[in-house]
């Protein structure tokens, strides 16, 4: 058998060329003159990509300014007092149970900086009557569109009531009622 020269093969990305080894020429078998089996090439790994680098995480998008939240020291630091009326508006829909029919209830003179969101629950359960449970209250905030979340938190801690320097109180609800309901059922 001739053995032929090894060529080279391009790898396609542009690095060294690979030698391709010599074909494999078996010996012949015995006892079957002038046939021998044919054996596979061997293969040649392909070469390995380069590795792929996750590109920097995009930091996301702050919010406006005008919907930040200030901390509750700051906050309270912009207030002429940290006493004020807080509004709130009970669901248009209509809810006898709770007694909810679609009121605005006000509490005066309450004190921001030591309010939390759990005692202005309290004071809406007893002015509800305690019809409604407290664990079925939601408070969102009608300005920002957010829900108020942790019981434990100041009013101040999300920007809400006491006297600002340089805003007048306008009458409006500062806040909107809406019960927990799961599964969509009254």
């Amino acid at each position: 058998a001739v053995q032929q020269p090894a060529e080279a093969i391009p790898a396609g990305d542009g690095s060294i060329p690979l030698p391709v080894p010599p074909p494999v020429v078996p010996p012949p078998v015995p006892g079957a003159p002038g046939i021998t089996p044919v054996l596979p090439v061997p293969t040649i790994p392909a070469p390995m990509a380069p590795a792929i680098v996750p590109a920097a995480p995009v930091p996301p998008t702050p919010a406006p300014a005008s919907n930040a939240l200030l901390p509750a020291d700051e906050y309270l630091a912009t207030l002429s007092s940290p006493t004020s009326t807080i509004r709130i508006a009970t669901p248009s829909e209509d809810y006898p149970q709770w007694k909810l029919l679609q009121q605005t209830l006000e509490f005066a003179k309450v004190d921001v900086s030591s309010t939390t969101l759990k005692d202005l629950k309290q004071l809406l359960y007893q002015n509800l009557e305690k019809k409604m449970p407290m664990n079925k209250m939601q408070l969102k905030c009608r300005k920002r569109g957010v829900f108020l979340k942790t019981d434990g938190d100041l009013m101040a801690a999300y920007n809400i009531g006491g006297e600002r320097k340089e805003e007048k109180d306008d009458g409006e609800p500062v806040l909107d009622l809406v019960p927990k309901m799961r599964g969509k059922r009254r």
